[in-house]
């Protein structure tokens, strides 16, 4: 059940205080009470009597008829909320637009806004304590749960089973599917107004088709996004700002991408970086723009689309995917040859990855010094090295990263004239296909490589084409990886 509100004359007070840029020490010394007492009062603890919110607000020159505005608007706007029949912050907007003479239409934005995201956040917080309870249940009856339970349902619960699918998709599919689709019984159940409920519903099935998209069905995929775009047609704005979609835009793009349609997979990230300026989200977008354009085969591009993301993501908040981006620059600035430059960067991908405790980070780290090595003339410190990470690989059971690794050692004995060695590492490649049963598409290069280089007739070239066809399928899963 949601959590019991603030009453309305508590949160008029913090309303007021800030659309008096005070702080709580300000008003506090302006009306002779400690700090925390104002910071209970806003807590919601005890709750405030207009009687006395009139005494404090009279002391900083607000009288009784703007205190009833904003004690009012917080009661349209609580209502609004909850009840279907209220358009969402219309009758906020109605209710405070006295502010715009009393104080500046700014001061009356700036209020709206942070009514919106002050409730905004306590509705995130009560749907991630619900999504604990329901992840407590057996799968079979969390859908009952948020279709029977009054107060389970609601659009913030919504927008965290999508971000739990989003979560779960690179490593589990089948559970990112159910998480998206438990998200769309939450947005067809939650008491929300016409417009918030077509956008809630398309939410949904943008993450049921992104689910589907990692599962590897792109036509169920593609059928999602349609459905998503029905419910929220491209271009509407979600009321309040309170979904994003610019979210919608980037997934469809990664399914774009899988599809290869990737000028339309661009354009899409386009109207998503529009839409998101320099909110939190564009770093990832960003991102996602540099693994397209590096299956485009646009290094260039892909370079400068991290660089762009570098300076949009905290590392102290995000210190993964800060760690894993500046890897990422790295392995671009190598398959531009500009190895003085991912040498240069490489001690500090090292620093945080060791940090991390990301063992196999390191690893893939090593590959990549192995690479430098390579592009700067020391060719036996390269076999050396990229051999071992090869090992490492084939040991950890990561087939893709093992034959990649393989196909560069390949091409540095091929390079070298040393076509008996090549011949005994495309034996040593061709047991481990069959011992992981490799079959993908993207393998079939590799297969015709070992074949050639068994008859001695494999070369530079058919190890490099070998080696992209898997590259650019794991690079991809890279940047999803990362991205959520």
């Amino acid at each position: 059940m949601p959590k019991p509100r603030v009453p309305a004359t508590n949160a008029a007070l913090k309303n007021l205080r800030e659309a008096k840029g005070l702080t709580q020490a300000d008003l506090a010394v302006k009306v002779g009470m400690a700090e925390g007492t104002i910071s209970a009062y806003e807590c919601g603890e005890p709750t405030l009597s207009k009687a006395r919110l009139y005494e404090m607000m009279a002391m900083i020159d607000v009288g009784p008829e703007l205190v009833d505005t904003f004690v009012e608007a917080q009661e349209v706007f609580d209502r609004q909320f909850l009840e279907p029949a209220i358009p969402l912050a219309h009758g906020v907007q109605a209710a405070i637009w006295t502010l715009a003479t009393a104080s500046g239409r700014v001061v009356h934005e700036a209020l709206l806004e942070g009514m919106i995201a002050a409730r905004a956040s306590l509705d995130r917080e009560e749907a991630a304590e619900v999504w604990q309870r329901l992840r407590a249940v057996e799968e079979t009856k969390r859908r009952m749960m948020i279709e029977s339970v009054p107060g389970v349902a609601t659009w913030a619960l919504v927008e965290r089973l999508s971000i739990e699918s989003i979560e779960e998709a690179p490593h589990r599919p089948d559970q990112a599917l159910h998480l998206a689709r438990l998200a769309l019984s939450a947005a067809e159940a939650a008491p929300a107004a016409e417009e918030l409920r077509g956008c809630l519903i398309g939410f949904a099935h943008g993450h049921i088709g992104n689910a589907w998209r990692v599962a590897g069905d792109l036509h169920a995929g593609k059928a999602a996004f349609a459905q998503a775009r029905r419910f929220w047609p491209v271009g509407t704005l979600a009321p309040a700002g309170l979904l994003s979609e610019a979210r919608l835009f980037d997934l469809e793009a990664s399914l774009q991408r899988d599809l290869r349609e990737f000028d339309e997979a661009l354009a899409l990230l386009d109207r998503a970086l529009d839409l998101e300026g320099e909110g939190p989200a564009a770093g990832r977008l960003y991102l996602n723009q540099s693994a397209i354009l590096e299956q485009q085969g646009d290094h260039e591009g892909s370079l400068e689309a991290l660089r762009a993301a570098v300076p949009r993501i905290d590392e102290s908040v995000e210190p993964r995917l800060y760690g894993g981006l500046l890897f990422n620059l790295c392995a671009n600035l190598v398959d531009l040859s500009r190895f003085a430059e991912a040498y240069e960067i490489l001690p500090g991908v090292r620093e945080r990855f060791v940090a991390q405790g990301n063992d196999f980070e390191l690893v893939r780290l090593s590959w990549l010094d192995g690479k430098i090595q390579e592009g700067q003339g020391r060719t036996e410190e390269a076999i050396a090295t990229i051999d071992q990470v090869r090992k490492d690989f084939t040991f950890r059971k990561k087939p893709d990263d093992a034959a990649l690794a393989g196909l560069d050692l390949a091409a540095i004995y091929l390079d070298a004239g040393r076509t008996a060695e090549t011949r005994v590492l495309a034996r040593q490649m061709a047991k481990v296909f069959g011992s992981f049963g490799i079959k993908r598409e993207e393998f079939a290069a590799v297969r015709l490589f070992v074949e050639a280089a068994e008859q001695e007739m494999a070369t530079v070239e058919m190890a490099r084409r070998a080696a992209a066809a898997i590259c650019a399928v794991r690079r991809a899963r890279e940047a999803d990886e990362l991205r959520f």
